[in-house]
C-alpha cells in the first residue's frame, strides 16, 4: 500500500550494479509519512528487525525484550526522520533509509510511538471522521530515490509528488 517510486533494473548488468549500490548504502530512499502524535525533533531509529514471532505479515524491532529463536537472522536497519510539518495531532515526516528491510519504516516509527496513519498492521490511527476524507491505506509515500547510474556511476535523482488522495489529507489537516 505504499505509493511512489520503485527502483527496477532493465537488464542483468543494471541489476548487478544496483544490488551492489544498495548493499554498500549508496542508494538513498526518501519517504513522506504521516504519523500519529506531535514529533518535535529529528531523530534516528537504529535497531535491527526480525520477522515477527507470531504474525508472518509483520516484522518486529529487536530490543532487549525480544527473545529470538535459535537461528533467527536479524536485519540491521537505520531509519532517519525529520519533521516536515506539524498538522494538529499528526506530524508529516520526511524519512530516509539507505538499506531498507521489509516494513522497516512502518515498524520503526510504530516502535517509537508514532505509527503511520491508516496502518492497521502496526496499529496506526485512522483519520478523524470530521476531517471529511477517508484513507484506505497507510500514509507512506516513496518520494525520492537517489542512486548511482549503472553504467556511468553519476548520481541519478528521481522524485514523485504525493498522490492526490494523500495530498488531500495534508490539505485538510492544514485547515
Amino acid at each position: 500500500d505504499t505509493s511512489g517510486l520503485v527502483l527496477v533494473a532493465r537488464n542483468k548488468a543494471a541489476l548487478k550494479s544496483l544490488r551492489k549500490a544498495s548493499k554498500s548504502g549508496d542508494v538513498q530512499k526518501r519517504y513522506l509519512a504521516l504519523v500519529e502524535g506531535r514529533v518535535s525533533a529529528e531523530g534516528v531509529v537504529d535497531l535491527p528487525l526480525v520477522p515477527h514471532r507470531k504474525d508472518p505479515r509483520r516484522v518486529e524491532v529487536v530490543t532487549e525484550h525480544v527473545r529470538l529463536r535459535a537461528g533467527t537472522k536479524t536485519h540491521e536497519a537505520r531509519t532517519e526522520y525529520r519533521v516536515a510539518r506539524a498538522l494538529g495531532d499528526f506530524t508529516l515526516l520526511e524519512v530516509e533509509v539507505a538499506r531498507a528491510f521489509r516494513h522497516q519504516v512502518r515498524a520503526h516509527l510504530a516502535h517509537i510511538g508514532h505509527a503511520l496513519v491508516g496502518d492497521a498492521l502496526y496499529r496506526g490511527p485512522s483519520l478523524p471522521e470530521e476531517l471529511g476524507v477517508t484513507l484506505t491505506r497507510h500514509f507512506l509515500h516513496a518520494s525520492e530515490v537517489v542512486f548511482p547510474h549503472p553504467t556511468s556511476g553519476e548520481p541519478v535523482r528521481v522524485t514523485s509528488p504525493l498522490p492526490d488522495e494523500l495530498a488531500q489529507v495534508v490539505g485538510r489537516l492544514r485547515q
